[in-house]
């Protein structure tokens, strides 16, 4: 298991996924979560890794990634192209 922090809104919420989790997978279930704690995630939001450069596709797992406990996942509303 790996313990993310997730940050959205000036809010952060300490999460634990498996390794193997796929980033879609994780996508998908992020929305549980804030839905838990009375916040709806929009369908157009995008996720980024703090302080790290890693660029993963919808299929790669995380801890093939050197995704590990303590690693910030920031949580980016809009376009793409507004984000990067």
């Amino acid at each position: 298991m790996i313990e993310l922090t997730l940050l959205y809104k000036q809010q952060t919420l300490d999460i634990f996924v498996p390794r193997k989790l796929s980033f879609n997978r994780l996508s998908c279930l992020l929305k549980e979560p804030f839905a838990e704690n009375g916040e709806l995630l929009p369908d157009n939001y995008l996720l980024k890794f703090v302080d790290k450069t890693v660029i993963m596709a919808e299929s790669d797992c995380l801890g093939d990634f050197g995704v590990s406990n303590g690693d910030r996942l920031e949580i980016f509303v809009g376009e793409v192209s507004e984000v990067i």
